[in-house]
């Protein structure tokens, strides 16, 4: 718990967080948590909570006593209710000529359209940041970091594809979507309520994807300079590929084709720390006779697409995991796998993996 408060903090109350006067008590909080102030005093200072006012200085304001409103802000900051700093959107520059004049817009975009829009854009994924963990600048930072990740999404299904739409939209800008077999066409089965449009049917998967991807970015998209890389392959994996991740220690995800009436979610693999693949498969192996040939019937069949309304909802539980992890470093599919049944999706079944013996991938 936080027993005090930098000196230069501006506190501002997060996103969502409720003031509730009645009486001379105040509630501030949301619907499930909160704590309740008494005194008519406390009002006044939570107004003054807007983020461009030190303690310091809305003392000198108001005429509270420093020590009392301290003590207030110190407790809504405990209870990680403020923002106490403030991040700026970072941009890569955009412009590039030899004249000042023109240089200026690199630092100022105040009539920047595309500034105004990503700020406009960005409000709803601040919703979810400025909650995490020991974030007290709104999530902006996070935001930013998201453009330092760089995903690669191997698969040509509609889950592929709405996560691609999804991660870009979210501000992961440096996702690309690359597909597993030779130059795939869109077809009819790609039209889901996605990236896709009718008008689409017929273009090369790839190429098409990639162009839909600058609308939906969140961000502009540049030449990737990532620092960090995730891999996500949806469907059968590749050999070479999964043999690429672990080398190169890529954490990775995996989305199984649908089986039946389901689907399985997982596991995230970051090789060396988590099992790995082969972890899991030497695992079912060693616990259903029938596993392994099972699996080999399944590669040889035909593909079956995914129902819309289980491609977007599995889409948006990866994109979910992904971004997690992008923001956080953790995940709930790290060792574990999520098989989600179409015909009760809220009775997800969760199973977790342990390194295997007779798999290398720890040692």
């Amino acid at each position: 718990m936080k027993t005090s408060l930098s000196a230069s903090a501006r506190p501002q109350l997060k996103s969502g967080i409720i003031v509730l006067p009645y009486g001379e008590n105040t509630y501030i909080g949301f619907s499930d948590h909160g704590i309740e102030f008494e005194g008519v005093h406390v009002r006044p200072i939570v107004a003054a909570l807007t983020g461009n006012q030190t303690c310091q200085e809305i003392h000198e304001s108001l005429g509270y006593d420093l020590d009392l409103l301290t003590s207030l802000v110190v407790e809504l900051d405990s209870l990680h209710f403020l923002d106490t700093t403030k991040s700026s959107i970072t941009l890569q520059d955009r412009f590039h000529s030899p004249s000042a004049h023109r240089q200026s817009h690199i630092v100022d975009n105040s009539h920047d359209a595309t500034f105004q829009q990503i700020q406009t854009r960005i409000r709803p994924e601040l919703t979810l940041t400025t909650w995490l963990p020991n974030v007290d600048d709104g999530g902006v930072s996070h935001i930013n970091a998201r453009q330092d990740c760089d995903v690669r999404i191997y698969g040509s299904s509609r889950i592929a594809s709405i996560l691609y739409g999804i991660l870009l939209s979210s501000g992961v800008s440096n996702t690309r979507l690359t597909t597993q077999t030779h130059s795939p066409l869109i077809s009819e089965l790609d039209l889901c309520a996605g990236i896709f449009r009718p008008s689409d049917i017929g273009a090369s998967f790839e190429d098409r994807a990639c162009t839909l991807g600058k609308e939906l970015s969140l961000f502009p998209i540049n030449p990737p300079s990532p620092r960090n890389a995730i891999a996500i392959n949806v469907g059968a994996p590749d050999p070479e590929l999964l043999q690429e991740w672990m080398s190169e220690c890529t954490p990775h995800l995996f989305i199984e084709d649908p089986e039946c009436a389901s689907l399985i979610l997982g596991p995230f693999v970051v090789p060396g720390t988590t099992p790995c693949w082969r972890c899991t498969v030497l695992t079912k192996d060693d616990e259903y006779i029938a596993w392994k040939q099972v699996q080999w019937e399944r590669r040889i069949s035909p593909h079956s697409e995914t129902p819309v309304s289980v491609a977007h909802y599995v889409a948006g539980l990866a994109a979910l995991e992904i971004l997690r992890f992008i923001d956080t470093q953790h995940s709930d599919l790290l060792g574990s796998t999520l098989r989600v049944n179409y015909l009760a999706a809220n009775e997800t079944e969760r199973r977790r993996f342990s390194f295997h013996p007779a798999c290398g991938c720890h040692w």
